[in-house]
């Protein structure tokens, strides 16, 4: 498999023959040798039953005070986002863990924040990068880390969970946060992507007329801030969004897709928490969990919507606490 790093608008790929720890220190390196692959060993898009080959995801790391920066042979938290977010969308509750003594990793997905755009963005693609993230911290001195995973994110880490019959030296511990099984519907993900696409971005003066703008279509202030959190400024300092509008549009029939039936099982530690106010997990996803993560646990959390962790972060704490705290 080889490492594809998007740099200048081509995408570029990291020697093939490189085993996977050279990979993982690789992608670490500043210093790249980059290589065209002959057109030939390009993956062909939308062919069937190939392993995906991973990108190299951006991570922020958050230590307990006094720590090495460096998390090795702690049992890491690593956290996935949702869709249109980045890692920073749990930045509180990674400092507030920090705190209490747990080595925390967020995650930027691929086609999000600092990571690489791709073509693709289907649910095997992103669990073969947190594989490959995995692999790289525990070839680095990591324990088994637990893996936790927001809506996007959360179908990603089942998909992840259920990737190989030896996942478990990998992932100790799942926690999903408000995303079930089912095959889902994007409706407003869809809205909400058109009304971004259609923004005048290079007419924009600043982020107080961004808001403007959204508002027009978008009047939730609590989404428009979400939103708007991944509205950046680009090397000529004009707005543009930090994940790939374009790509993800274009993925909505793969960010929906249910997670599959003839995957395994995972039978490690599950716990999944859903908002009190979201109708995400359902009493279908529960019968459906019970048979891919037969040790599921199942916490709601009242009066939080979707986005469980920016509704109620101290009981979001209280929840991940217990669960981590007995294994």
């Amino acid at each position: 498999m080889c490492l594809r790093w998007k740099y200048k608008g081509k995408l570029w790929w990291i020697g093939s023959d490189l085993g996977q720890t050279s990979r993982t220190r690789l992608a670490k390196n500043s210093r790249f040798s980059f290589v065209k692959p002959p057109k030939h060993k390009r993956t062909p898009k939308n062919t069937q039953n190939l392993m995906p080959s991973p990108v190299a995801l951006h991570t922020k790391t958050y230590v307990p005070e006094g720590t090495s920066l460096h998390p090795a042979k702690k049992s890491p938290l690593v956290i996935l986002h949702g869709l249109f977010g980045t890692g920073d969308n749990w930045a509180y509750l990674c400092r507030a863990l920090a705190a209490k003594g747990l080595t925390v990793i967020a995650v930027d997905l691929r086609n999000h924040g600092q990571s690489p755009w791709t073509d693709t963005h289907t649910y095997d693609d992103m669990a073969t990068d947190v594989i490959a993230l995995l692999e790289g911290l525990k070839a680095d001195g990591c324990a088994t880390a637990t893996l936790l995973g927001h809506s996007m994110g959360g179908k990603v880490a089942m998909f992840a969970a259920l990737e190989r019959p030896d996942v478990e030296d990998l992932i100790g511990r799942l926690v999903v946060v408000d995303m079930g099984l089912r095959q889902n519907k994007l409706d407003y993900q869809s809205f909400y992507a058109d009304t971004m696409a259609a923004m005048p971005l290079d007419e924009l003066a600043d982020r107080k007329a961004a808001d403007a703008a959204m508002a027009e279509k978008i009047p939730e202030a609590g989404i428009r801030q979400f939103l708007l959190k991944s509205l950046g400024r680009d090397a000529l300092q004009r707005f543009a969004w930090k994940f790939n509008l374009k790509g993800l549009r274009a993925a909505f029939d793969d960010i929906g897709v249910a997670v599959p039936t003839d995957r395994g099982v995972y039978e490690g530690p599950t716990l999944f928490i859903r908002g009190g106010e979201s109708g995400y997990v359902t009493a279908e996803d529960e019968v459906l969990a019970a048979a891919r993560f037969p040790k599921a646990e199942f916490v709601t959390i009242e009066g939080a919507g979707h986005w469980v962790h920016a509704d109620a972060p101290e009981r979001m704490l209280e929840v991940l606490g217990e669960f981590l705290g007995n294994k």
